[in-house]
């Protein structure tokens, strides 16, 4: 009993070491995959947006705001941040609430273009440092064309990074990207 004990933790050692050595930004690329996944499979209907809700909220985000516009809804969540809006329901200025290591917000809903997206914007080039190295952990290349844009080659999720926000929407898919 005591080997097999011994053997079953040491097999699980290196998860934990893995573990702790991820960087708290929040939110993972796999999560917001998750998340942009539940969004917009499910039309943004109160079961699926309920799911999202919940892993956003296991990641330590909170919700800001829904705001109705025209043509849908904005929805924000922070993480230790401070998020002011816009009379149109989108982000107009936010601070981090103490230190802005891993402070960011995520906003979800209609583009400039009236395609749907989702992004997450970190604070600080620390928060976004560590999600660039998670998108390196995951297999995500960099590929620098009209868009920087992170591209995961198996599956073809992407994220476009501008600065320290990194985002996706339903009109574009990673193939499009790849020159």
């Amino acid at each position: 009993m005591k080997k097999a004990t011994i053997l079953f933790f040491s097999l699980l050692l290196p998860l934990f070491i893995n573990a702790q050595s991820l960087p708290p930004t929040g939110i993972t690329p796999y999560t917001f995959n998750m998340v942009w996944n539940y969004m917009k499979s499910g039309g943004f209907e109160p079961s699926q947006l309920d799911k999202a809700e919940q892993l956003l909220t296991n990641a330590g985000y909170r919700k800001v705001g829904k705001f109705d516009n025209a043509i849908g809804y904005n929805l924000v969540y922070a993480k230790a941040c401070d998020v002011k809006m816009s009379s149109d329901g989108f982000v107009n200025s936010a601070s981090p609430n103490k230190d802005p290591g891993f402070s960011s917000y995520i906003q979800v809903g209609p583009g400039v273009g009236m395609d749907w997206g989702m992004s997450v914007t970190f604070m600080s080039k620390k928060g976004t440092n560590a999600f660039i190295a998670l998108l390196n952990k995951a297999d995500y290349k960099l590929y620098n064309n009209d868009n920087s844009a992170w591209i995961r080659r198996s599956d073809n999720c992407y994220f476009l990074q501008r600065d320290k926000t990194f985002s996706v929407s339903d009109v574009i898919g990673g193939e499009d990207l790849i020159e």
